[in-house]
């Protein structure tokens, strides 16, 4: 049974709380976005990079449309997992956005940023592609070569289209193997 307060009690406090304001709510810190990544390249880690990538990258060709989704996984890869990253369910660790870059460009850019994740420990990655809305055809350039050059990385696990709030068919999630 709840005790019952006294009134010259109530009116002290009352009154000792007079001009007391509500203090605002605080800011939900799991809700707020990570900050950017910066990203920071070493000229071994460059070297390495190129040495390891595969050196077939123009043979590319996956005549992929704008609005194709994506989709790839290493056997072994569990489907809960790739479900997940579909969902956007893995916390972004670092992301890049390659849009203005030419495909060889883009493909140095993607390797260097990859080598240099994996020596951090970050496996969960966005990359910006873009949609190919600007190309002389129409399609995503960038999307094509990605969807290959990934594909034949054995430090990438899995990577598909990012959720629409994420940029969708023009950005992709990507999982990378523990590094060791």
């Amino acid at each position: 049974m709840p005790k019952k307060i006294d009134p010259e009690d109530s009116a002290l406090f009352r009154s000792a709380v007079a001009g007391a304001r509500e203090l605002p709510p605080k800011p939900d810190i799991a809700k707020r976005p990570p900050p950017k990544p910066k990203v920071s390249f070493f000229s071994a880690d460059k070297e390495v990079a190129l040495r390891e990538y595969p050196n077939n990258f123009d043979q590319v060709d996956q005549n992929l449309e704008a609005s194709d989704y994506i989709s790839f996984s290493r056997p072994g890869v569990q489907h809960a997992v790739l479900r997940k990253l579909r969902r956007g369910q893995y916390a972004i660790q670092a992301d890049i956005d390659l849009h203005g870059l030419t495909r060889i460009n883009a493909k140095h850019y993607v390797s260097e940023f990859l080598v240099d994740c994996q020596r951090r420990g970050i496996r969960y990655l966005r990359i910006v592609h873009g949609k190919g809305q600007r190309s002389p055809n129409g399609r995503g350039i960038l999307k094509d070569a990605l969807v290959g050059w990934l594909s034949q990385r054995d430090d990438v696990l899995a990577f598909c289209s990012a959720p629409d709030r994420e940029g969708g068919t023009g950005a992709i999630y990507l999982i990378l193997r523990r590094s060791e």
